[in-house]
């Protein structure tokens, strides 16, 4: 069946999910766990979720907006991260970015660590739109895993 806007809408409105459209053909889902970017006019068809660096190829618009719920999946490589964590952790506290993500729980410079939303194992990307603070105990009990999104 082919792509439509009136579909891809339809769609997304029964999941509470905002289509947002771009220039190009291009189509933000918003409303989900994660925003997906789809391309449904480009040769390929491709979609990936924001803060992820492998897009996914012949998605329809039911997979889109499934993409807005669903963990990205780990395609056996791993983005590294980067050195400067206490730079980067200071950054965020001056942007008054002071709780942990998780838990709510007030964090100093020394009790923050730097969090990936969508973990690395995952396809997240090491940059700052990916980052968040956490306490110790969240960010290891979270781990490589993303237990927010189980029901």
């Amino acid at each position: 069946m082919a792509f439509t806007i009136p579909k891809l809408i339809a769609a997304a409105k029964k999941k509470n999910i905002e289509v947002k459209k771009l220039m190009n053909g291009h189509y933000q889902l918003l409303g989900g766990t994660f925003k997906v970017n789809y391309y449904p006019h480009s040769r390929k068809k491709t979609a990936y979720v924001a803060g992820t660096y492998k897009s996914v190829p012949n998605v329809s618009v039911n997979q889109a907006i499934a993409m807005c719920f669903e963990q990205p999946k780990s395609q056996g490589e791993t983005h590294r991260r980067s050195n400067n964590t206490r730079k980067k952790r200071a950054a965020m506290h001056k942007k008054g970015i002071n709780n942990c993500r998780w838990c709510k729980k007030l964090l100093t410079l020394d009790t923050s660590t730097l969090e990936h939303i969508i973990p690395l194992a995952s396809n997240g990307l090491d940059n700052a739109n990916n980052r968040t603070l956490a306490c110790e105990e969240c960010n290891f009990a979270r781990g490589c895993d993303m237990p927010e999104l189980e029901n």
